[in-house]
């Protein structure tokens, strides 16, 4: 009788094989999300060492309780959920107002608006409607899906799994920011693009 594929027979030591798949899984999360997570801190708190900071405190809590991490119905939602608390936690203990920070990152997603639909929005721009101000008249969570999708990157999918939401609800976001936005700006709207 062998001790398990954990143990090894005879009752000895436990294997660390667990202890690195945890290991493995977290880099992995980690490396796939680094990247995307430091830029909306720094977007948020309009410092990139403050951003670094934050973003390494997540990380840390996260690994600590990586075990119990994975056994949640949807990782990804449940570390950005603790990633938006260590957001909020940090506005409130450096007493500063997440409206303050709304305003850097609107320009973020105007910016990458004008990179994606440039020509019609740039055209507003000059006539003195701009984007921005639309753009601030949108829901939070239509704001988080522009910011996640055009200024960060993430795809449809990884959205909807980090906001815990089927891909088809952060499409039918990004439609109607669009048609919302469309409406602001007063230009013909095109149909919803996967791009």
């Amino acid at each position: 009788m062998t001790g398990g594929p954990d143990r090894p027979a005879g009752g000895g030591v436990p294997s660390r094989r667990p202890s690195r798949r945890l290991e493995i899984s977290f880099e992995a999360f980690h490396v796939f999300h680094a990247r995307k997570w430091l830029e909306y801190a720094r977007l948020h708190t309009g410092d990139a060492l403050v951003a670094e900071k934050l973003t390494q405190a997540v990380y840390q809590q996260l690994a600590d309780h990586w075990a119990h991490v994975l056994l949640q119905p949807s990782v990804d939602s449940y570390a950005w959920t603790v990633f938006k608390e260590h957001i909020a936690e940090w506005f409130l203990t450096n007493g500063r107002s997440p409206d303050a920070a709304r305003s850097a990152v609107l320009a973020a997603v105007t910016r990458a608006l004008l990179r994606k639909y440039g020509q019609q929005l740039a055209l507003l721009e000059e006539r003195g409607n701009p984007a921005g101000g639309a753009v601030s008249r949108l829901s939070e969570r239509q704001c988080d899906v522009l910011v996640l999708r055009f200024a960060i990157g993430y795809s449809d999918d990884r959205i909807g799994a980090l906001l815990n939401v089927h891909e088809t609800v952060v499409r039918s976001h990004i439609r109607h920011a669009k048609r919302r936005l469309v409406a602001d700006f007063g230009v013909a709207q095109g149909p919803y693009d996967e791009g």
